[in-house]
């Protein structure tokens, strides 16, 4: 399985080797979403390096201990049964969110979980929006009922009730009431639309999916002590891949999957010198938290649907679109160049930094591309714009080029367009000190590419995105073929023309 790669080749829509390189599917495998990787300038195998700062293995003696199973063997533990025994869960369309019982006493924990729940149904409302015009439309119109009626029993639940219910439980027992629909005496008509719902969703039936129903469970680990003993359960349950799971980088991770679960931290990491601490994702914004989960779940739902016909880099732009969709901005810490809080990215001394580097608090400044789009509200035409702009200066390439900044902003580069499909495949990278500019243009160009896509390449632009978003669910085409079936024209070439989508795009992109 490879687990390091490479960063010389462009990552673009179709085959991001920066994203998938790792079947994050893989049935019965503990596989690592290499999120640490994308905050990392450099070439990194995960395994190269080891440290002994998190006490993996003591992590893993004391979970086994607190949940009745010091003589479990990784043969014998049952990822289900510890769930079962030992977390609440809830079933909200396609997703089932599960938090621990000992987290979900705490009412701030409880209340942030009862936010994430909020956040799942309204990301789902809104992917009803981008397929309705070519979806099933009585299906459509039923999901959208149920969606409402359990939103407004969800606004009825207070994180202090789920509290107070867990409060009630013996520890690591199987109880009916870890079921919220149950344990907060939902009403009837209440259970009959989530199991409704539940079907609906987790089947794709409105996109013309053939399939049972399909749940994407999400562990939420509201505290970075409980991820990081996921991390080190992972590695222990798993022994071929625990130089990737017992190693310091994952004190920086915010996801990753065993199994079909994924596990999503609600905090950021702080770094393996104190690696039980964490920065809560709503330190800078107040729906940061909100934000991260939907992206990151929105990734989830679109991989359930596609699987491999789509790479994870178009997945991260239609992401990032629906966050902007929803909350108006995009301030998550999810994809791009995320090094602001990492002190060896910089490769420079950092006060009251570590000798092997340290980290950076979250709340350090964004990227250019961030702030000068007020966090992708304008879907970063801005910026691109004006990158584009100045790479004619210093090219007289008015379409292609754009221009860089390195890390000091006291140097320019030149990258040149095709940044899209596999006629970018061989195109070269800038050299290392402009390489986390080069990741925030190439989020940038994707997001702005897809809301192009989506909204302003032509008067019938929502209906024939709706139509691309349904054809790839139910066809064995990838994206690049579906595209050229669908718009007449390739997504792109070496030339950029008139005659391909990405030439169109980029003189869109001139004219704003």
């Amino acid at each position: 399985m490879p687990l390091s790669p490479s960063v010389s080749t462009i990552a673009d829509l179709l085959t991001d080797t920066m994203h998938d390189t790792i079947d994050a599917r893989r049935p019965l495998k503990a596989v690592v979403l290499l999120i640490a990787l994308l905050w990392v300038g450099t070439p990194s195998a995960l395994g190269q390096r080891s440290f002994s700062s998190i006490p993996h293995d003591r992590l893993v003696k004391e979970v086994l201990v607190r949940s009745g199973r010091a003589d479990a063997s990784p043969d014998t533990f049952s990822t289900e049964e510890f769930l079962d025994q030992g977390y609440i869960r809830i079933r909200l369309g396609l997703f089932e969110l599960l938090l621990d019982r000992e987290s979900a006493r705490s009412l701030p924990d409880a209340d942030n979980f009862k936010k994430v729940c909020d956040s799942v149904l309204v990301l789902q409302d809104r992917w009803l929006d981008w397929v309705e015009p070519s979806a099933d439309a009585e299906l459509i119109d039923s999901i959208r009922s149920d969606i409402k009626e359990l939103s407004k029993w969800m606004k009825r639940v207070r994180g202090s009730q789920i509290a107070k219910l867990v409060k009630g439980m013996e520890g690591w027992e199987s109880d009916e009431s870890s079921d919220l629909y149950v344990g907060l005496n939902s009403r009837a008509s209440v259970r009959e639309i989530s199991a409704r719902l539940a079907e609906a969703m987790g089947t794709g039936a409105f996109m013309g999916l053939d399939r049972e129903d399909k749940p994407e469970p999400i562990i939420m680990t509201p505290r970075r002590l409980p991820f990081i003993e996921w991390v080190s359960l992972a590695g222990w349950v798993y022994p071929d891949l625990k130089s990737s799971f017992w190693q310091d980088d994952v004190a920086v991770w915010t996801q990753f999957y065993m199994d079909r679960y994924k596990v999503m931290a609600l905090e950021f990491g702080t770094g393996a010198s104190n690696w039980s601490a964490g920065i809560a994702m709503n330190s800078r914004v107040a729906t940061g938290m909100e934000q991260q989960l939907t992206q990151l779940a929105t990734n989830s739902l679109v991989d359930s649907y596609y699987g491999d016909r789509v790479p994870e880099s178009f997945a991260g732009a239609l992401a990032v679109n629906l966050v902007i969709d929803v909350f108006g901005e995009c301030r998550t810490r999810a994809d791009g160049d995320l090094r602001s809080r990492r002190t060896e990215a910089y490769e420079r001394f950092v006060p009251g930094g570590l000798s092997e580097g340290g980290w950076l608090p979250a709340i350090s400044a964004d990227s250019w591309w961030r702030q000068e789009s007020n966090y992708g509200a304008d879907r970063f035409i801005g910026p691109l714009g004006a990158a584009q702009k100045n790479g004619y200066k210093d090219s007289r390439d008015r379409l292609r080029t754009f221009r860089l900044r390195n890390d000091a902003d006291s140097h320019n580069e030149i990258v040149r367009a095709p940044f899209l499909g596999l006629a970018a495949a061989d195109m070269p990278v800038p050299g290392s000190t402009f390489r986390g500019d080069y990741k925030e243009l190439l989020r940038a160009y994707r997001t702005a590419f897809v809301y192009w896509l989506h909204s302003e390449r032509a008067k019938d632009a929502e209906q024939v995105f709706s139509q691309l978003l349904v054809h790839l669910a139910g066809t064995k085409e990838d994206l690049e073929e579906a595209l050229k079936g669908l718009y007449g024209v390739p997504l792109s070439s070496a030339e950029l023309t008139k005659e391909d989508l990405e030439g169109q795009f980029l003189a869109w992109i001139l004219r704003q």
